[in-house]
């Protein structure tokens, strides 16, 4: 959970960027919970917003909000670096290993030697790519996994 007043305002400002930026994020009801150098937890409800025909996690949803929760870490890793890139998944391989059937809970982490890589790279050459795992699961933990590459640019090149 947050553990420092800078966590908790960089969690509340994340969730607001993706709000304004990905539009989708209100409709999935999506909230940064924690948020701190190489960590996230995101969070939404299965109903009503994010349910399947069998009362569970829709899959889309499932994979959107696994997605943003890669794409939230290294967005704030980029800005916590002070680099100002275009950052898009260029790859995602999702695995669902049994329904969710309550919250959806999307948890990503990077070491800091895999973040320092990504942005020398990014400042050496206008441009690097990271692989991260996001585990998803509910208050039961069922899990899901979606390994997603991200692509930086960085906008001064």
């Amino acid at each position: 959970m947050i553990s420092t007043l800078t966590e908790m305002q960089d969690a509340a400002e994340l969730e607001y960027v993706l709000q304004q930026t990905i539009p989708a994020s209100k409709t999935l009801e999506l909230t940064v919970v924690s948020l701190a150098s190489g960590r996230i937890r995101l969070e939404a409800p299965v109903a009503p917003s994010n349910v399947n025909i069998h009362g569970t996690a829709f899959a889309g949803s499932i994979y959107s909000i696994s997605s943003l929760a890669a794409w939230g870490l290294i967005f704030y890793s980029l800005q916590e670096a002070m680099i100002i890139a275009d950052l898009v998944i260029s790859e995602a391989t999702i695995r669902y290993r049994h329904p969710i059937v309550d919250r959806i809970i999307a948890e990503a982490s990077i070491t800091e030697d895999k973040h320092d890589r990504f942005i020398a790279d990014l400042e050496k050459n206008g441009k690097a790519r990271l692989v991260v795992e996001v585990k998803i699961s509910d208050e039961a933990g069922h899990q899901a996994t979606n390994t997603l590459t991200l692509f930086a640019s960085n906008k001064t090149q």
